[in-house]
């Protein structure tokens, strides 16, 4: 995992900004190595920290070494570190983390899909499996890697939500 810091020289002022530089950065990483795998995520934030945009990116180690991506970072810093560094990271603490940033409505704008993964990694995922309840339950199958779920009561309405992950997630085909 990557993160991509603006020195002050091109640190942008609005997220759209950010966006364009982002998009410069990937246009310059297909033309450095034309044949690698498309796969990545990537977020953009602003408000922890120094208040100031930085980009976060997910890439597969087998398509770029961390000095290939500094040297093509041309608007700042890069500091790498692996995902799944410590005892308590895991694939959901990654996610709860890039999904935890509410926008102020100035620095991230209210609405912005701040984090996007690429369409070639989504082609790769199972198709989501949604129904509605009609017993308000909703059971996750037997023997599932993970799981959890939460519930919801306002002034809105009333929802259940569970998810999971299965054994079988974790079956990669080459």
């Amino acid at each position: 995992m990557y993160t991509l810091t603006f020195d002050p020289y091109h640190l942008p002022d609005r997220f759209s900004d950010v966006r364009k530089r982002w998009r410069s950065f990937l246009r310059l990483l297909n033309l450095w190595k034309p044949n690698w795998s498309r796969d990545y995520i990537y977020l953009i934030e602003g408000r922890h920290g120094d208040h100031r945009y930085h980009i976060h990116l997910v890439l597969r180690n087998s398509d770029f070494s961390p000095a290939e991506i500094r040297y093509l970072w041309k608007y700042g810093e890069v500091d790498d570190e692996p995902l799944l560094l410590g005892p308590y990271d895991t694939y959901r603490r990654t996610a709860k983390y890039w999904n935890k940033e509410a926008s102020d409505g100035i620095t991230v704008p209210v609405g912005a899909r701040t984090w996007v993964a690429s369409r070639s990694l989504n082609a790769k995922l199972p198709p989501l499996e949604m129904w509605r309840s009609t017993s308000g339950e909703i059971e996750p199958p037997q023997n599932v890697r993970v799981q959890g779920g939460n519930q919801t009561a306002n002034e809105f309405g009333v929802y259940l939500y569970k998810w999971w992950i299965s054994n079988s997630a974790f079956i990669l085909n080459k």
